[in-house]
């Protein structure tokens, strides 16, 4: 695409091709798509409206490929920095595209696990990018989380909710909601059962302070007198938790560091004798995402793994392998020593 079209999208002829898409018959429609194609073949818009008009003639496979196709151009359009031809003229074209797939799946009779990963991208979508077709969000998420009996319904985009308690109010902080919400979710979708997949080890310590300060009792229904054998009178419900601290569950041993951040995660290492619900919890990837962004802090990688071979048993591989290590310094004339000694020397390229 040249830097013109760019400069004038949309043109006259993109329009015209529109306003046509709109107003023709499904049959001359049909023939219609293949000059479309031709002259715009990287504008998802185009093959949402033969999704559209696919889904409308039950011809519901074809739709969904298209529909993927036009979700897969929309990104790489975001990477390639050709975002404008994403453009859409009657609402947000991603949510477009998310709420007609949702449809197609459910006059697919699609397995569960798939409208519920759709309606999951929706939601997420809909939390990044707060629009004025929230209520339209939430009606469609209402109404197949109802059909499908799944905990995925949305409430309004609100900073806190107050519930009345003993006489008096306390608030729910936001982020209490989305936790317990993105909680439930992983628990129904059985995450640690998903070999190879990361969670992350947050320090009790610290999540019990945030769940003070968010008010997360009130709405999981959990005494928080239970959370943990902590003397809790050490925390103020009012203290901000601040970055995520795990000193208290690190171990201070001395390792060789590894320097590749893809696997920073080896390089830390839980202290020993530390017990998962006393001294530190195990949570989804998605829920470290969620407060990393919120607080920052100390990231604690690890993976679920395979128990053994001849069982669908897994766990989390919290306390990584120790290699001992040691360093071979080798001197030149050792070298051609050996050299000399050996029938033959072979030399990697």
């Amino acid at each position: 695409m040249s830097g013109d079209l760019k400069k004038d999208f949309p043109d006259e002829r993109f329009m015209k091709y529109y306003r046509a898409l709109d107003t023709l018959d499904p049959k001359t429609t049909n023939r219609f798509f293949k000059e479309v194609f031709n002259a715009y073949p990287q504008s998802p818009l185009f093959y949402f409206k033969q999704a559209e008009l696919q889904f409308k003639q039950n011809d519901l496979k074809n739709s969904l490929e298209n529909l993927t196709y036009a979700l897969d151009l929309y990104t790489e359009n975001l990477r390639t920095n050709r975002s404008y031809l994403n453009k859409a003229f009657d609402g947000d074209l991603k949510f477009q595209l998310f709420f007609l797939k949702i449809q197609v799946l459910d006059k697919l009779s699609a397995p569960i696990n798939e409208i519920k990963q759709a309606l999951l991208e929706l939601k997420e979508e809909s939390e990044r990018n707060p629009s004025e077709s929230v209520d339209e969000i939430n009606k469609i998420i209402k109404k197949y989380s109802e059909k499908y009996k799944l905990n995925l319904i949305k409430s309004q985009f609100q900073t806190k909710r107050s519930f009345e308690k003993a006489g008096h109010f306390q608030e729910i902080n936001f982020e209490a909601k989305e936790v317990f919400e993105l909680m439930e979710a992983s628990n129904d979708q059985n995450f640690m059962k998903e070999e190879g997949f990361p969670v992350n080890v947050i320090s009790m310590n610290w999540f019990i302070k945030w769940k003070r300060f968010t008010n997360f009792h009130l709405i999981s229904g959990e005494r928080f007198d239970e959370c943990s054998s902590m003397d809790l009178s050490q925390f103020n419900e009012k203290e901000v938790p601040g970055l995520i601290n795990q000193d208290d569950i690190l171990s201070n041993e001395k390792i060789l560091i590894d320097p590749d951040k893809i696997k920073n995660y080896c390089n830390m290492i839980l202290k020993t004798g530390i017990e998962e619900n006393k001294d530190f919890i195990i949570v989804s990837h998605k829920i470290w995402k969620y407060l990393f962004k919120i607080y920052g802090g100390q990231e604690i990688k690890r993976y679920i793994v395979s128990v053994n071979d001849d069982s669908n048993l897994t766990h989390v591989e919290l306390n990584l392998k120790k290699v001992k290590y040691f360093f071979l310094l080798s001197y030149k004339i050792n070298l051609i020593y050996f050299i000399d000694k050996c029938d033959y020397v072979a030399f990697g390229k």
